[in-house]
């Protein structure tokens, strides 16, 4: 992984925590993003020349940054009470593109389940891996 990524919230969050917003959305996180985030609860990263395979050549879809699920000005739980009807049903809000929007994944009990997608600010949606895991993997640096 090219990723290195950096904690930007005032603290960590603990297995609790997402247990708590497991509740509160009545889903189950995927154990790969679980994972990340009880590391780096969301996260800042240290390269801003990423893309996503699917837009490598402009960059849009490259990533800014992981939301935090707490302790932080801007987090997934704040985000989706706020504006949980703007998203598909079944998707939260992940983290943001450089391009702007935002990266969305599936937590549905189907074939869709944790999959990520870009929302873009305009409402069009494009998929992009199908997993957290894959996703990060996805990302490539922009030459140049």
């Amino acid at each position: 992984m090219i990723i290195t990524f950096h904690i930007q919230a005032d603290q960590l969050i603990i297995d609790t925590d997402l247990n708590d917003f497991e509740q509160q959305i009545n889903k189950t996180l995927p154990n790969d993003y679980r994972q990340h985030m009880l590391q780096y609860n969301g996260g800042g990263i240290d390269k801003f020349n990423l893309a996503h395979v699917v837009d490598e050549t402009y960059g849009a879809y490259g990533l800014a940054y992981l939301f935090a699920l707490k302790y932080d000005s801007t987090t997934i739980e704040s985000i989706f009470t706020a504006y949980q009807d703007d998203y598909p049903v079944g998707y939260i809000p992940i983290g943001v593109a450089a391009g702007g929007g935002e990266f969305i994944m599936s937590l549905n009990n189907d074939e869709t389940y944790g999959e990520i997608k870009i929302l873009e600010e305009d409402g069009i949606m494009e998929y992009l891996s199908p997993s957290f895991s894959q996703f990060l993997e996805d990302m490539v640096e922009i030459k140049g």
